[in-house]
């Protein structure tokens, strides 16, 4: 595989540990460590159809055609994998980049039905999410019964799963009603959609945050560059950090407009849950929300009431399970 590469080359870039890639020269040859023998480039499999990486094509340009292919036997099927893992925590063989003949899938038959469907309609990624959001399995309730309580990997009901960095991020900002800001780019961009991971922002907090979380640098094509465990420091960020604080303090935030606009404590509860949690207290969560500033309309109730309940919720929006107390 490595002749395909032979007429790259790699050179310092402008910032530090930056790397430059390039063209060298087309017509240059992998030659063997060894031998000083001229090694021709070969694929891993023989695919029907694929080109001849000696004539025509660039040899690269030969190498994606042949990885692309319908008759790669490798490549659908690790796409859908992939995509079906983004939507349901976990792939079909799992982890998703652990393919091989002793990690088999947990249901084959799926694996081979999602394969098909993405080759059939010429690789069109959005509408194999629209089959596996459509999906029983998809749209599974997170609560179990007496028959799949146990089960972790055959997708009979949804886990609760952490967001992401990138994820977390846009959660806290809509919860709050705050913007990160990010420089060169507009204001309502998402941390989500973030072309690079070293874009510098205006304050670098969020990128801090982001980093924290476990955003990866995207140097491997690996998911395991992606931390997903749950640390101290996060804790502490989301508990007292100060891209929270300074999010749910904003002077044009969610709290602020809401001290400011007369309803009463039951609507200002409710504003608070729909914007960080997406759905209403229950009866329950109600009270206990109300008990540090109950006895008037909203008026009555100060921001620093507001702010305890705020970060309190935005705090949760990390975990996957979420069990609320009152503040005090």
């Amino acid at each position: 595989m490595t002749a395909f590469f032979a007429g790259l080359g790699v050179r310092p870039g402008f910032r530090t540990g930056e790397e430059i890639v390039f063209n060298k020269r087309r017509d240059a040859e992998q030659l063997h460590p060894k031998t000083n023998a001229v090694v021709p480039p070969k694929y891993l499999v023989p695919v029907d159809g694929a080109p001849d990486p000696g004539e025509g094509l660039g040899r690269r340009d030969a190498l994606a055609e042949w990885l692309t292919s319908p008759n790669n036997p490798y490549f659908a099927p690790a796409i859908a994998n992939r995509v079906w893992s983004y939507f349901m925590g976990r792939g079909i063989i799992d982890p998703v980049d652990d393919i091989r003949a002793s990690n088999q899938p947990v249901n084959a038959e799926l694996l081979n039905a999602l394969t098909a469907d993405l080759i059939e309609n010429d690789f069109d990624l959005r509408l194999l999410m629209r089959t596996i959001a459509t999906s029983r399995a998809y749209q599974s309730s997170f609560q179990t019964n007496e028959w799949n309580q146990d089960d972790r990997i055959n997708f009979s009901h949804h886990e609760p799963r952490r967001l992401s960095a990138e994820q977390l991020a846009d959660a806290v900002a809509r919860a709050t009603g705050s913007r990160f800001e990010i420089d060169t780019l507009p204001e309502d961009f998402d941390a989500t959609a973030l072309p690079d991971p070293h874009v510098m922002t205006a304050s670098m907090g969020i990128e801090g945050f982001l980093d924290l979380f476990g955003k990866p640098d995207r140097e491997t094509a690996c998911e395991c560059e992606r931390k997903t465990e749950m640390s101290l420091p996060q804790a502490l960020s989301l508990l007292n950090g100060s891209v929270i604080a300074d999010a749910i303090a904003d002077p044009e935030g969610r709290v602020a407009t809401l001290v400011l606009s007369g309803r009463d404590n039951e609507e200002l509860i409710a504003e608070l849950y729909l914007a960080a949690l997406g759905r209403l207290p229950t009866g329950g969560e109600a009270e206990l929300a109300g008990e540090p500033h109950r006895g008037g309309p909203g008026p009555d109730v100060g921001p620093a009431q507001l702010e305890r309940l705020s970060l309190q919720l935005v705090s949760s929006i990390s975990q996957p399970q979420r069990s609320l107390r009152p503040c005090s």
